[in-house]
This record gives structure tokens, sequence and C-alpha cells, in this order.
């Protein structure tokens, strides 16, 4: 702490300038219990929007994101807005965390004042904050090697329910440049989050090349964090679906389909050219009883069913109620024929 006492000419009043009145927060690393049903990954890609058109992260400079613009990089300032969005796949090799934590510091200004006389006077007095300070630090395996590779890391709060709440929702990025496969690489983030004195923050990492999310030990979490995301997104969606048709018929129509993240070293060419697909969509428009013809590889048809059950319908309505309903659709995986 630092101290600084001024003599007030007008009589013997002292005020004095707190310096560094320190309130520390950790921000914990996010997990949830599963609830059975593992929800369907999320491999992530970035969006900001500059000057009206939106951009894909896909570099970062110190802690600074960029993008490219008419292949030429731009580094992005000041108080950018980023979406994180829904990619086709994972970039190729998986990432460990060995480590990871996060904690904040605020430092705040109080003004003491003390005076001598017939009226005393001693009380301590709010100045505001001195300074706000964050650091996120982590240690990667790979486990082949990538350039151009930088991490973002989201913190959020969460709701009475246990939720995301996204209002809360806040990304930090830090350049790791080329990573080395099976290398101990430390990663730290010096201005990352700063957490409300006695709130509880919550943190995943995303690890990218060239602005391709790779696959790291994280992504399990990562897939219930969006996973909350879509279902309550879903809910609305459904409210607004039967005020709109109440006493129509309509059929179940899907709006969400998630591709499938095949496991590592499978060639979609070596699966069937058509696999059949059967379900129930049920009356909150969530996919029920799947099944998959012909068999596959227990591992294969794991990522298949956890994709397919991740899909999101508007539900079949008979004169305006949700009724459970059939689906029966196909995968093609193979060679394109013609």
């Amino acid at each position: 702490m630092y101290y600084f006492d001024r003599l007030n000419r007008a009589g013997i009043a002292f005020l004095t300038v707190v310096l560094g009145f320190g309130v520390h927060a950790k921000a914990i690393a996010a997990s949830w219990l599963q609830d059975g049903r593992e929800p369907p990954l999320h491999p992530t890609v970035i969006i900001t929007e500059y000057k009206g058109k939106s951009y894909t992260v896909s570099n970062v400079h110190g802690e600074y994101p960029g993008i490219y613009i008419d292949g030429h990089a731009k580094r992005l300032y000041g108080k950018q807005k980023y979406q994180p969005l829904r990619a086709v796949g994972f970039a190729p090799g998986f990432v460990r965390f060995k480590s990871q934590s996060a904690s904040s510091q605020t430092k705040t200004l109080t003004w003491h004042l003390a005076e001598s006389g017939a009226l005393a006077v001693n009380e301590n007095l709010p100045g505001g904050t001195y300074s706000a300070t964050g650091i996120y630090h982590c240690t990667l395996i790979a486990s082949e090697a990538h350039t151009d590779t930088f991490i973002a890391v989201i913190f959020f709060r969460t709701d009475l329910s246990g939720a995301p709440d996204l209002s809360s929702s806040a990304i930090a990025f830090r350049e790791v440049g080329p990573l080395p496969a099976g290398t101990e690489e430390d990663v730290t983030i010096n201005c990352s989050y700063v957490a409300p004195p006695g709130q509880h923050y919550y943190f995943f990492t995303l690890v990218f090349t060239k602005g391709q999310e790779i696959r790291t030990d994280q992504s399990e979490i990562v897939a219930s964090f969006f996973r909350r995301q879509e279902m309550a997104s879903h809910r609305s969606v459904l409210e607004k679906y039967f005020l709109q048709f109440g006493g129509s018929n309509r059929p179940a129509v899907p709006y969400l389909r998630v591709p499938p993240q095949l496991p590592s070293g499978v060639n979609p060419s070596t699966l069937p050219s058509s696999i059949k697909v059967r379900f129930m969509v049920t009356e909150g428009g969530e996919v029920d009883s799947l099944s998959l013809d012909p068999a596959l590889d227990p591992q294969v048809s794991r990522e298949l069913s956890r994709a397919l059950d991740g899909w999101l319908f508007l539900p079949c309505l008979k004169l305006g109620y949700p009724v459970r309903t059939p689906v029966e659709t196909s995968l093609s995986f193979g060679p394109a024929s013609g």
C-alpha cells in the first residue's frame, strides 16, 4: 500500500489517500454434470463485424485479434464485439491442457478524513477504482505441430438455473504462435477479465490454428456451454412457433442440423455410401429413439448419434397441438456418384 498525507491550510485536517486496496477474485474452470445425453460437439469459429461486414478472427498479435481483408492482415483495437458460431469441423490434432487458472484484482482509492477540534471527524470515503487487472495462465501440450496458433478464453457467470448468463460473457485472446508437438507450452494473458467483487466467474478455453479450432480436452465443456445456449434459444423459438400456428396442422421441420465429428483417423470414404436414420421428433422438437442402419463401428455410431441427438425441430402440429412424429432420413459419406 501507498499513503499520501496532505495538510489543509484552513485547520488541522488531514486527508489521506490510501492506494492499492485489493479485491481478489478467481474464475473457476467451467464444468457441468452430464445428464446422460452427450451434447453435440461444437467446433467453433469466432466472427466479428468490421465496417459493416462479417469476418473470421484468423490471427492474434499479442493480445489483439486480427482479421484478413482482401488478403491483408488487419489488427483490431477498441471495443470490438465477437460472436462464437458453430463451424463445420475441427482442425487436425488434439491439444491437452496440463493446467490453467485465472484471477483478477481490483484496486480502489479510499479517502480518509480526520480533523481535530470541536467537531471530530474520522471518516472513510470511497474514491473509486484505481486499477483493475486480470491474469489467465495455461500450459498446453499438442499431439501434433501447428503454426499460427492462438487461444480465446470465454469468461461468464451463470444465472439462477445454472445456465450461462450471456449478458455477462467476455472474451480474451492471446497469440501462441508455433505450437510444437509433445512439448509443454506456457501461455499467459495479462489483461483477460475482471470479476466484480463477490461474483463467481467461470471460463473455458478454445485453441485455434489459422482461425480453425483444434479439438481439446475442453471440448466436452464447450459442447455443454453452447448446448445450454441452443436450448434456451429453442424454448423461445417454440413459444413463437406455437403462437403463430395455433390451430394449424404442420409437419415437423428441422431448423438446426448438427454435422457429425467423426473420430480421429476415420476416413469418410470408408463409411457406407448411405446410412439410414430413424428417430422420433418429440412434442418439444427434440430427437428421441434414434437408430442407425447398417450397424457401424461403435465409435463412429457414437459420434453420429450425438450429432443427430442435437438436431432441433419445429414439432409436428395437429390442430395447433404438438405431437410426436416419426422421421426417416439418410446420411451420405461416400464419394459422390455421377
